[in-house]
């Protein structure tokens, strides 16, 4: 296309709709040929915060940019641009409710409009965000208000602090109550989501109503759950069900369930949770998932035999090791079966004392009185403790070694404090969520791990290939090690000053094998062109725009380039990325 043509309408619109909320308004400004066009492209932001605390005082916050609407000296609207705390305020003829009405309506009422987050407090709330047209959400947080954005698809997330009769939950994919008064369980009941999660607890009798409900429900899909704190026994449930008719008390994978029939396709399983013990989970299953106590051991049979090497891997630990002791015949294939965990914590209290938890076992090697294990069910409470041969590291050892050193196991999160060594002669394992607190002992691991959280920058493969990283530690970064790190993202939550934050884009901007799109976050609270007179070369630094935020750029080849930038989501963060050559463009601050 020659430069000189101009783009049609429709491409002229569908560009505009990705640019961000900031430079389309400085474009509404000072383009009058685009300005009619601007108003009818919908958006796609990234936050929008609608707070009011009292009856004409509202606070807007749309992506980088605060409104604020109030009653002082008149009526005002206080606009602040969060990037570069620059504010303009003016005089507006409506009451504040009526000018924030006004201008939400204008700016988010458009067809095609997405928003990433959405964040609703309110002390008395606008009825006006009901007046929107239809949007889309992906996240949405409500506090004490019972005005909802009308939505055009189901939100992906949502957390609320109460529950309410609203089309925005009964169709919400994934839930989080946060209340800590008594959960309304009809109208919970009424909600199709995927997941419901309810923080507070529920008693029994709620749990049971809710179930009763639920159970009368042909149209839940099978693995939609709710998952709320419970104290008392799953058991106590069947005690308060109305309808004892078609519920039975069963196993679900070694553990203690309630079973209620729904159709000829579907039941309604109650069960304590494997990861965290004082949570019930309500799931709906096909039909059959749950077995009698009395059949629980079917697997043994000699024509299902040959499966068990690959269920081994789904049972939980529990089951396996009751199978192991009970079954003989499949005792030597279990030994070989690899372990798909949940959770496992490794905590060395002393040199004479280490804790180690598996899903919902745990188990304490210590020396008193001898040399002992103590194992206990979390489930349960119950405990047991036998007398060993061996001193505590090496009793654990020999005990982690045998269970996780096997090939094909897989962990979803796994928490090491002050790891002893013997981990690192493990078989490389897969690992999801790593949390690493005072240790240089790793578990080998076989695949990058999704989610790693340090206390301190070392040098490690692990955490060299691992996806995403977030560093905890509030000393002095260790760029030299950071900047060897090939993770798609890094998270440091203490600060980096401007010599740091310097010196790993000198190193990091020498190395051409970084994919576009990795990116380094830390707090940094000078403003970002300072950051250019720490550079220790500045030949191939320039000071430049990037979706209108003030940027650093520094060239790394004919193909990509290093920006530096406050983020716009969280102020006080300055975020490290490699982008494509020309990401940035040239201005003078």
């Amino acid at each position: 296309m020659p430069p000189d043509k101009p783009l049609t309408y429709l491409s002229a619109k569908a560009v505009l709709e990705y640019i961000n909320f900031g430079k389309r308004k400085i474009l509404h400004a000072t383009c009058p040929g685009i300005r009619k066009m601007e108003e009818n492209a919908p958006y796609r932001l990234e936050l929008v915060k609608v707070v009011s605390m009292r009856q004409n005082d509202f606070i807007m916050i749309i992506d980088s940019f605060q409104f604020c609407f109030g009653e002082y000296d008149g009526n005002k609207m206080l606009m602040i641009d969060l990037s570069t705390d620059e504010r303009v305020d003016r005089l507006t003829f409506l009451r504040p409710e009526q000018e924030a009405e006004k201008f939400l309506l204008h700016t988010l009422s458009r067809v095609g409009t997405r928003i990433k987050n959405v964040e609703l407090t309110f002390q008395a709330a606008p009825e006006f965000i009901s007046k929107c047209i239809p949007i889309t959400i992906k996240n949405l947080i409500v506090n004490r208000t019972a005005a909802w954005f009308p939505t055009n698809k189901p939100v992906e997330h949502v957390k609320v602090d109460k529950t309410v009769q609203e089309d925005t939950l009964k169709m919400a994919k994934h839930v989080t109550v946060k209340l800590s008064d008594r959960v309304d369980t009809k109208i919970v009941s009424q909600w199709n989501c995927e997941s419901i999660r309810i923080e507070s607890t529920m008693s029994s009798e709620e749990v049971a109503y809710y179930c009763n409900k639920v159970s009368k429900r042909t149209d839940r899909p099978i693995g939609s759950t709710l998952v709320a704190n419970h104290i008392s026994s799953v058991e106590n449930v069947f005690d308060f069900l109305p309808y004892k008719k078609n519920a039975r008390k069963t196993v679900l994978n070694d553990r203690k369930c309630v079973t209620i029939s729904i159709d000829e396709s579907t039941e309604l399983n109650v069960y304590e949770s494997s990861v965290d013990c004082y949570c019930v989970v309500v799931e709906v299953c096909a039909r059959g998932t749950a077995i009698d106590q009395t059949n629980h051991c079917l697997i043994c049979r000699p024509k299902q035999f040959w499966s068990i090497s690959i269920l081994g891997k789904v049972i939980n630990i529990n089951f396996r090791k009751h199978l192991s002791a009970m079954c003989p015949e499949i005792r030597k294939i279990e030994k070989n079966v690899p372990y798909h965990l949940e959770l496992v914590k490794l905590f060395g209290m002393a040199q004479k004392g280490i804790i180690m938890s598996i899903d919902s076992f745990s188990f304490y090697f210590w020396e008193y009185e001898g040399n002992k294990i103590l194992m206990t069910n979390e489930c349960t409470e119950k405990s047991v403790d036998w007398l060993i041969g061996l001193g505590p590291e090496q009793a654990a050892e020999k005990f982690l070694l045998y269970n996780l050193s096997r090939k094909g196991t897989r962990i979803k999160n796994v928490e090491l404090s002050t790891g002893p060594e013997f981990i690192s002669r493990c078989t490389p394992i897969a690992i999801k969520n790593l949390n690493v607190n005072s240790t240089t002992a790793w578990f080998p691991t076989n695949i990058p791990i999704e989610n790693v959280k340090v206390d301190d920058t070392i040098r490690s493969d692990t955490l060299k290939m691992a996806k995403h990283v977030k560093v905890k530690n509030y000393s002095s970064i260790n760029t030299d090690i950071l900047s060897e790190w090939n993770c798609e993202s890094i998270r440091i939550e203490s600060g980096m000053t401007s010599e740091e934050l310097a010196d790993y884009c000198n190193k990091v901007s020498k190395r051409t094998d970084r994919p576009i799109g990795s990116r380094l976050m830390a707090t940094h609270c000078p403003p970002v062109k300072h950051l250019i007179d720490f550079l220790p070369s500045q030949e191939y630094a320039r000071k430049t725009m990037l979706d209108d935020i003030k940027c650093v750029t520094i060239s790394i080849d004919d193909a990509t380039e290093l920006n530096v930038y406050s983020s716009s989501v969280e102020f006080f963060m300055m975020v490290v990325e490699v982008c494509a050559r020309g990401t940035a463009i040239d201005e003078d601050f």
